[in-house]
């Protein structure tokens, strides 16, 4: 929980378990993990693209709304610009799906994939994992990381 009021005051995100406390029952799980398989490849590819473009603003504003709260902090704002602008200047494409959750996906990223090569140096991939939650039953997007490696 925030520890005040305001963005500056959440020093942690708590994800939300299940109404009641304990785990998740089967059905709920495979729910759950069949709607972000369903509908988590389009709310990440959205995000990425916004977040590459420079479309900040669109980016937070589709996020859930406990993230769109914190991550309309200007510091954030300007974290969330230079990471796109990142993605940009490297050219990083969007790549196949890697890995599902039910409350996560994780993708292929691929560092400029056109480049004009050797033929025998492959090109610099990266993780992306897209992070979700939900907001009165809809999925929303929580956050975006990006981890670079070969």
């Amino acid at each position: 929980a925030p520890c005040g009021p305001g963005a500056e005051g959440e020093a942690m995100r708590i994800q939300s378990g299940p109404a009641g406390g304990g785990s998740y029952s089967a059905g709920e799980s495979t729910k759950m993990r069949q709607q972000v398989m369903q509908e988590g490849p389009r709310l990440a590819r959205d995000a990425f693209e916004r977040l590459k473009s420079g479309r900040i603003d669109e980016y937070v504003a589709n996020l859930c709304p406990r993230e769109r709260q914190s991550f309309s902090n200007p510091t954030i704002k300007g974290s969330l610009k230079a990471e796109g602008a990142s993605l940009a200047s490297r050219k990083v494409a969007f790549g196949r799906q890697t890995d599902a959750g039910i409350q996560s996906l994780s993708f292929l990223g691929i560092e400029d994939p056109f480049a004009p090569g050797d033929g025998k140096t492959p090109p610099k991939m990266l993780r992306i994992n897209a992070e979700f939650g939900r907001d009165l039953g809809q999925l929303c997007l929580r956050a975006m990381t990006f981890w670079s490696g070969r």
